[in-house]
């Protein structure tokens, strides 16, 4: 099973081939359950989580992308544009941006969903 929890092994996405269909074809079938058979195994031993707070800070260190999309933040610091949950209040405020009013507070934290999938992930790889 992956993370979404669908099972590769189940053959569903092999059910459109039978030998009535005309895309019937023993090497077809082959192929497929190869491809599926290696996208189904973790390929890598390890497992990659990309933390949106450093992508951000590293390819938008000016904010441009973030100000753009995201105008109620065009006046916070530079900083604290990718976390603006830990800017102090004052800047904040003189921002103009007031959390869970016009800006939400954070809806998860970065660092225990990352533990939660990697144990995730763990359980499913054994």
């Amino acid at each position: 099973r992956n993370l979404l929890g669908t099972s590769f092994s189940s053959g569903h996405h092999l059910r459109t081939y039978s030998p009535s269909a005309s895309n019937f074809s023993p090497c077809v079938i082959g192929l497929k359950m190869r491809k599926y058979g290696a996208a189904s195994a973790p390929q890598p031993p390890y497992f990659r989580i990309f933390n949106p707070i450093t992508q951000g800070e590293k390819f938008d260190a000016e904010g441009e992308y973030v100000r753009k999309w995201c105008p109620e933040l065009k006046d916070v610091p530079n900083k604290f544009l990718m976390k603006p949950w830990e800017c102090p209040p004052l800047e904040l405020q003189s921002a103009g941006v007031t959390l869970g009013e016009n800006y939400p507070e954070p809806i998860i934290d970065h660092k225990a969903g990352r533990e939660r999938a990697l144990a995730a992930l763990a359980m499913v790889t054994g």
